[in-house]
C-alpha cells in the first residue's frame, strides 16, 4: 500500500526525536525504525511480543527485548512510540495509551494507520492483509477511523504539540508532550 511512500513514517518519526535521546519502541516489529537513527547518538530499545521479531533484530546486533504490554514495565525513555499497532489494543486502547504515555520522559509518538488491505472490499484481499496483521495472538478485525483515532487521543489533546498525515496520507502521525499530569 504504501509503494514509494514506505519510508516517510520512519523519516517523520526520527525528525521528531532529538539527538541524544533514549527511544522506547513498543511493538516495534522488525525495528527497521532503527536504522533512521544512524545519525544521531539514540539509546535505542525494542519491545515486541512476537518472538520471531525479537530474534531477527537480535541477530542484527539491535537491543530488543520480548515484551508482553499487558503484563511488562515499560522502560522509561525520552520517546515512546508506538507505530500502528493501537488498533491491537481495541477496546483497551485507553490503558494502553497512559501506560505508554507514562513511561514517557519528553514525548509519546503514536502512528495508525487510516487504510489498510485489510479492510478492502475485494474479500481474498481483506483476508490476506488480516492475517498479514496476526502480531502472533490472533487476528484483529476493528480499526481506527482518523474520527475514532483523534476520539482515542482527546484525552492528551491539550499536549499534542503536532498532528499530521504521513505516508501518502495513510497513516496519521501524533506527537504528545510528557507533563506531570496524567490524563483520566
Amino acid at each position: 500500500m504504501y509503494k514509494n511512500h514506505y519510508n516517510e513514517r520512519y523519516e517523520a518519526i526520527n525528525n521528531a526525536i532529538a539527538d541524544n535521546s533514549s527511544v522506547v519502541d513498543v511493538c516495534c516489529g522488525d525495528s527497521y525504525l532503527q536504522s533512521f537513527f544512524r545519525n544521531k547518538n539514540i539509546d535505542y530499545l525494542g519491545l515486541d511480543f512476537n518472538s520471531t521479531f525479537i530474534d531477527f533484530s537480535n541477530k542484527r546486533g539491535i537491543n530488543v527485548k520480548l515484551f508482553n504490554i499487558y503484563e511488562d514495565d515499560i522502560p522509561r525513555a525520552d520517546y515512546i512510540i508506538l507505530q500502528t499497532s493501537l488498533y491491537q489494543f481495541i477496546p483497551k486502547h485507553f490503558q494502553i495509551l497512559q501506560k505508554l504515555y507514562q513511561a514517557a520522559d519528553k514525548y509519546l509518538i503514536v502512528t495508525e494507520t487510516m487504510a489498510s488491505y485489510g479492510g478492502s472490499k475485494n474479500k481474498f484481499i481483506s483476508m490476506i492483509g488480516k492475517l498479514l496483521n496476526n502480531p502472533g495472538d490472533g487476528i484483529k478485525v476493528e480499526r481506527f477511523s482518523l474520527p475514532t483515532f483523534k476520539k482515542a487521543l482527546e484525552p492528551f489533546k491539550i499536549n499534542i504539540e503536532n498532528e499530521s498525515f504521513i505516508n501518502g496520507g495513510l497513516d496519521y502521525l501524533v506527537v504528545i508532550k510528557k507533563v506531570d499530569s496524567s490524563p483520566t
